[in-house]
């Protein structure tokens, strides 16, 4: 063994066992942080048995409020001790939701006044401090933002119950965890409202609910976009008094508190439920989600036809669907086992997670694109591999390499013998980042391999920098994009295949190049500048390539930013209108002539500008329409308008509205059919805000009557903004039909503009919409 080698896998026991507990949540250790919501109290000993035997270790159960004060300052907790020491005595915890109107206070809608807050705040300190011990989670209700919170969701009388909860909790017991605000869906607007309200003073935990995935693995966009909301929101740590220097921020683990995919007659098949809820779990662990709870344990009826009938993973009658084997099959396989390092063999789709117990190692193995056979190198002469549905299989490893075929269904390989290449890759840690220097763009590499040699190849890597030592330096063109990879090597003596790993790269020093929409014969781009490149300011060009479908008057522009400005908008003008779908590449050079961003050529479509319409006029061509609830009024018209300052074009469109209490909202559909292009990959539109709480949607519809409704975002401001929405189907955003995770072409319009009134208070205002594009690759 090399020295290299054995500092790698020291450094892998040593990290084994590392991930302690912290503040009651488990390690993320299988089966510590699988769990299930199930809908029973008591002692229910079949039912706790099979859930003990699927491998689940937490259940997820209402604590239900009006259950267990039926008299005033009267608290009964039998049904809830049977379960608790049920539960224990197959070593499986309760996450219990702190729920629920209870008819003796607040006419039995969510604790809204004094008196009713302060009843449910001694509710909840009495459940804490009598089930102080029994590791239990509290989580403050059930999705807020959504029809639980009654009558309507209401964000400020959500974070005010908090406030009193969460000090109570913790004086009853003070190692308690609390777990918030258990959001449904991919609602960022309620979450940073609530942040900004001051819930992470107020709790332990982010807890999410991230249905509206398309498919388990999507739900990583959701837990980066709250992670950011979190680092921007959390409240900064206690200085030492003897340290100076910037205060850390408090850190936040995320939970993924409830989620499944029903298998009624429009859902997914119970297959590719199977399928989903081992991704879903694997995936989740391999985000750091410190608890994952599978929703349903148990069919809740007969009805082939009904969505909430079918999320269990067994049947009415106990019987196990195929998703309770293949989490049994997971448990089974993976378990005593922590998640390590993501192998990546070249392909974003394939997913191969590495799980190490001591120095022992599996793999989970799936991909979420087209089945195919993949050549792994391994240093072992056989594994075993296992069958989601449990079936056992060995396969020799043939000249070092093991081919393994990747489907949609997990698997886990299981080396006869030790394997030393996967000590080292879980040991192995490395990052690339590009910044910009004297020197011009550099990409930064740095591994953990030591002196080992390592060598580095992707879009816009300079050759030259390739096979050289740790802490590699060199030139770098940014092709633009949003994840953008490369692929880095590590070469070990006595190894005979290097270690591959495909990383994404921080592209957050780099400068940004984007196209946005505009009117006429406007061409905008937006140049933005970091703070480590703007603080001394930038002079540049901004260069046009192949261009197709547009021609311009010119195809350079001279950019120059004094010190501090981040960004600007650069013009170009075309000779006439360009064509309903047009392309051309970008480039930025530096003072020097060097290249700093290099954009190959993307198509684009103008879709609608608002700006050819009379001011004052109505906008005739679009059906505005209320919906929601029918029984809450609301008001909304859409009129053309000379454009506040700010805007890219003389004339755009006004929307006014007005939402009585309760949940509704204001679609502007097409009347004349606007065509979408083949397949895009974002929607932009400017629009200005009013400040308000209101959220911008979209809706589209594919050729499989599926419908989806990407975000373009919060509201909450008042100036001009260019928002980007989904075109996907990736990001969430499904709204109706059978939702099997993938978008059918060609797809059409369901809904150019949609404005929610989240958090369904009464509220008026007026927002403005501007030009809209749409975006390929």
């Amino acid at each position: 063994m090399t020295r290299f080698l054995g500092v790698l896998i020291l450094m892998a026991l040593v990290i084994t066992g590392s991930n302690a507990a912290q503040s009651g949540l488990p390690p993320l250790t299988v089966p510590d942080c699988l769990g299930v919501n199930i809908h029973f109290t008591g002692t229910e000993a079949e039912q706790v048995a099979k859930i003990a035997d699927e491998g689940f270790r937490f259940i997820r159960m209402d604590f239900s409020w009006v259950h267990i004060e039926k008299a005033k300052g009267v608290y009964d907790f039998k049904a809830y001790d049977e379960l608790v020491d049920s539960l224990a005595s197959k070593g499986i915890r309760a996450y219990f939701i702190l729920d629920y109107g209870n008819p003796l206070y607040d006419n039995d809608m969510a604790p809204h006044t004094d008196e009713g807050r302060a009843a449910f705040v001694k509710f909840a300190a009495a459940g804490a401090a009598h089930f102080k011990g029994k590791g239990v989670l509290w989580e403050l209700w059930n999705e807020p933002n959504g029809g639980f919170w009654r009558p309507s969701s209401n964000i400020e009388d959500y974070v005010k119950l908090a406030k009193v909860v969460y000090p109570a909790l913790k004086k009853a017991d003070p190692d308690c965890t609390v777990l918030a605000p258990a959001l449904a869906g991919w609602d960022y607007a309620y979450i940073e409202k609530a942040f900004k309200l001051g819930l992470l003073e107020n709790t332990d935990v982010v807890s999410l609910h991230p249905y509206g995935a398309g498919k388990p693995e999507d739900a990583a966009v959701l837990y980066a976009k709250v992670r950011e909301l979190i680092a921007k929101y959390a409240p900064p740590l206690a200085s030492p008094p003897d340290k100076g220097g910037e205060k850390g921020r408090r850190e936040y683990p995320l939970v993924s508190g409830e989620w499944g995919y029903s298998t009624f007659s429009k859902g997914v098949s119970e297959e590719t439920q199977a399928d989903y809820i081992a991704r879903q779990a694997l995936s989740n662990i391999m985000n750091q989600c410190r608890v994952t709870i599978w929703y349903d344990w148990r069919d809740d009826g007969p009805d082939p036809k009904e969505n909430e009938h079918r999320f269990g993973t067994v049947r009415q009658n106990m019987e196990g669907k195929p998703a309770f084997f293949a989490m049994k099959t997971l448990t089974t396989a993976l378990n005593g086992y922590t998640y390590a390092n993501r192998i990546r063999p070249g392909s974003e789709d394939d997913c191969l997670a590495l799980f190490r117990k001591g120095d022992d190692y599996r793999l989970a193995a799936w991909t979420i694109g087209d089945p195919h056979t993949i050549s792994l190198p391994l240093d072992v002469g056989e594994v075993e591999i296992v069958s989601r549905s449990g079936d056992r299989s060995k396969v020799e490893v043939k000249d070092g390499k093991l081919e393994l075929k990747l489907t949609a269904s997990p698997q886990y390989v299981e080396p006869v013998g030790k394997s030393l290449r996967w000590a080292a890759e879980a040991a192995w840690s490395v990052d690339a980042k590009a910044e910009v220097t004297d020197k011009g763009l550099m990409l930064k590499v740095n591994s953990s391999g030591g002196g080992a040699e390592i060598g580095i190849a992707g879009a816009g890597v300079d050759k030259a920098g390739a096979q050289t030592k740790a802490g590699l330096s060199t030139p770098y063109k940014y092709s633009g994009q949003s994840k953008p990879v490369v692929t880095v090597t590590l070469k070990l003596e006595g190894m005979k295949e290097p270690l591959v790993r495909v990383i994404e790269l921080d592209a957050s020093t780099c400068p940004k190049l984007e196209v946005l929409p505009s009117a006429g014969r406007k061409i905008l781009i937006d140049l933005r500048l970091p703070p480590s490149v703007c603080k001394d300011g930038f002079s540049g060009i901004v260069k046009i390539g192949n261009p197709d479908g547009i021609q311009f008057e010119q195809m350079t522009a001279t950019v120059i930013s004094p010190p501090g400005q981040e960004r600007g908008l650069v013009l170009f003008e075309a000779v006439r209108q360009p064509s309903a779908l047009f392309a051309f590449a970008l480039k930025l050079l530096d003072s020097e002539g060097r290249t700093i961003i290099s954009l190959p050529a993307k198509r684009y479509s103008i879709i609608e500008s608002f700006a050819d319409g009379k001011v004052g006029d109505v906008a005739l061509k679009y059906a505005v329409q209320l919906d929601g609830d029918a029984k809450v009024h609301a008001e909304a018209k859409l009129t053309y308008c000379k454009a506040p300052a700010g805007a890219q074009a003389d004339t755009c469109a006004k929307l006014d509205y007005s939402f009585d209490s309760g949940w509704k909202y204001v679609t502007i559909a097409q009347g004349l059919p606007i065509p979408i292009f083949e397949k895009p990959l974002y929607a932009k539109a400017w629009v200005k805000g009013d400040g308000g709480s209101g959220v911008g949607r979209l809706r589209i519809r594919d050729s499989g009557d599926q419908t989806f409704q990407p975000d373009f975002g919060a509201l909450n401001f008042t100036d001009w903004r260019c928002l980007e929405a989904d075109m996907t189907g990736k990001v969430a955003g499904h709204w109706g039909g059978k939702n099997d995770g993938k978008m059918a072409y060609p797809v059409k319009w369901d809904t150019l503009f949609l404005l929610d009134n989240v958090g369904g208070g009464e509220t008026k205002g007026t927002i403005y919409l501007g030009p809209m594009m749409l975006c390929y690759d």
